[in-house]
């Protein structure tokens, strides 16, 4: 080996090291099966149906296939591959973290880190512990795609901004669309270019802040608006609409969130949204406590505004943000890393009410920002005069990461199954109501416990919380199993209330009624599912079987 592939091999091996203790850190996870969404996603919903039937623009479970084509798309490539096994898909999410972690440092690079300080982003960005639910889980190809689309426009845009080509302001829109595609909280990403102008285009890592002058980051901000304003222009033109469409006009799984606010009311909904920020971030400072599921139980729901918790949330967000303006022009690369971190949870602070309170999945990009502030700490540390600095610093990152593989080790086999997941979830959040319905459901396909046992887990799952529709509409199957459809009926009509457009209650409600010989309401309920979800299987069979019914019938009057 010559000496000039040897020095680029030691260049290498410290990216290379940290690509093997991600594969190592997410090792034991990958034989797990389909759990939670990875059934929509993957396993018997969207894989072998034509492209037709994705519901596009419908705000229906086959709709969802079509608001992020990019990940339904990657699934299908998984299917052709792996048919309905789930190692394979497993395997695929590990790589697009393995290329993630890679772009992540080239990103590090680019801004100007010493490739010390990448090291250290990087692989915060790859083993944090909150990472375990978009690597493990299946379903988390969402945020996997969304880090591959947000590194690589971030890296694009770095490539050409000084040139300024006109096609570059064309093309990069266009791919940065792709990437709302794949998920639309990518949609912050603009915001960050800015203030990259602003901050660190002409402040190198860790340096001073050179003399602003007049020329302050917020004339930085203006000008590199007005420089790029074709890309801006054209990322609003075709961002603002897929976003809009989103956010109220197609929405996941016929839930209609725009008219449900956490707790029932504005206040109760703000300061809910407030604390459960703040949750998020301590989970970034400190993993050891982790959540598998944050349903509406998993976070205590706040009382509104007279909330003492709810206004120590909002004076922790407020001086997060306040120290992003106090550190513009005092440390820029502080400024920037904690605007990372607020930039990537924006999306999910329920601004525009979404079905799920929070999770840690939303922590996949702010774990970036969080590296940042680490790499600065480290560097300060070994700047400092105490004693061994750089030793010290050495063994606190040593203990530090090596603490972050051990506890992705740990927490990866919750995801092995549904009953593993759900009975973590159970565990660790007792008054869990989606924990009652999946257990439930999987006891009730498994044979493991009998009506009566698993109504005493929806009823709990109602109690635990009266607006989650899957507590009704289990129960109502199991007392439909005891032959009480009048009951049942009442059970799927209160299911439909909190989620009108779920076409699953439609159709099981369509059959209680039709038993019940009540076959005008049956047929206006499958009349909905035929127009809004034309490939509805149940549907289908349930009108065939009526629409037979009614020739027999016909034919034996004539």
């Amino acid at each position: 080996m010559s000496k000039e592939s040897s020095d680029e091999f030691r260049e290498a091996l410290p990216l290379l090291a940290l690509l093997a203790l991600t594969a190592l850190a997410y090792a034991n996870g990958m034989t797990g099966g389909f759990i939670f969404d990875d059934r929509l996603l993957a396993q018997h919903a969207w894989a072998w149906k034509p492209i037709s039937q994705w519901g596009w623009g419908l705000p229906n479970p086959m709709g969802h296939a079509a608001q992020r084509p990019i990940v339904t798309a990657a699934f299908y490539l998984d299917y052709f591959l792996f048919d309905k096994h789930p190692t394979g898909y497993h395997v695929i999410n590990l790589i697009l973290q393995m290329v993630n972690v890679w772009l992540c440092w080239l990103l590090a690079i680019r801004l100007g880190l010493t490739r010390r300080a990448a090291w250290i982003v990087a692989a915060v960005f790859a083993f944090h512990p909150v990472q375990t639910e978009s690597v493990v889980y299946i379903s988390g190809r969402r945020d996997l795609l969304l880090g591959f689309f947000y590194l690589t426009t971030f890296l694009l845009y770095l490539k050409y901004r000084e040139e300024k080509p006109l096609w570059w302001q064309i093309t990069l829109p266009i791919y940065f669309f792709v990437g709302m595609n794949a998920k639309e909280s990518i949609f912050t990403l603009p915001g960050l270019f800015l203030l990259y102008e602003a901050l660190l285009a002409k402040n190198p890592w860790r340096d001073p802040p050179e003399s602003q002058g007049v020329d302050s980051p917020w004339r930085r901000i203006w000008r590199g608006f007005t420089e790029y304003k074709v890309m801006y222009a054209l990322i609003f033109a075709l961002g603002v609409p897929l976003l809009i469409h989103r956010s109220f006009i197609s929405t996941h799984l016929g839930y209609d969130p725009t008219g449900n606010l956490i707790g029932g009311t504005l206040g109760t909904h703000t300061m809910t949204a407030l604390r459960a920020q703040v949750i998020l971030l301590w989970r970034l400072i400190f993993p050891l406590h982790l959540l598998a599921d944050y349903s509406m139980k998993s976070i205590a729901i706040s009382s509104g505004w007279g909330d003492p918790l709810g206004w120590g949330a909002m004076a922790v967000i407020v001086a997060l943000i306040g120290s992003i303006f106090w550190n513009l022009s005092r440390r820029p690369w502080v400024a920037f890393a904690l605007s990372i971190i607020v930039l990537g949870l924006l999306p999910t602070a329920q601004i525009i009410r979404h079905r799920e309170v929070t999770a840690e999945h939303y922590l996949y990009l702010p774990c970036i920002g969080f590296g940042m502030l680490l790499a600065m700490a480290d560097a300060r540390l070994r700047a400092s005069k105490v004693q061994n600095s750089a030793t010290v610093a050495m063994i606190a990152l040593t203990v530090l990461f090596s603490l972050y593989v051990v506890r992705c080790w740990a927490r990866n086999p919750s995801y092995d199954s549904p009953m593993t997941f759900w009975s973590t979830v159970e565990r660790d959040s007792p008054q869990s109501a989606r924990a009652q319905i999946n257990l439930g459901a999987h006891e009730s396909l498994t044979g493991q416990y009998g009506g009566a046992e698993l109504l005493k887990r929806f009823e709990r799952a109602q109690e635990y919380d009266p607006n989650n529709a899957g507590g009704y509409a289990n129960a109502g199957l199991i007392y439909k199993s005891f032959g009480k459809n009048e009951k049942a009926i009442k059970l799927f009509q209160r299911a439909l209330e909190i989620e009108p457009r779920n076409p699953d209650y439609k159709v099981d409600l369509a059959r209680l009624l039709y038993d019940s010989g009540r076959l005008t309401e049956a047929w206006e309920q499958l009349e909905w599912v035929r127009v809004n979800v034309p490939g509805h299987e149940r549907m289908q069979a349930l009108r065939r079987e009526i629409l037979l019914k009614q020739a027999m019938e016909a034919r034996a009057k004539s």
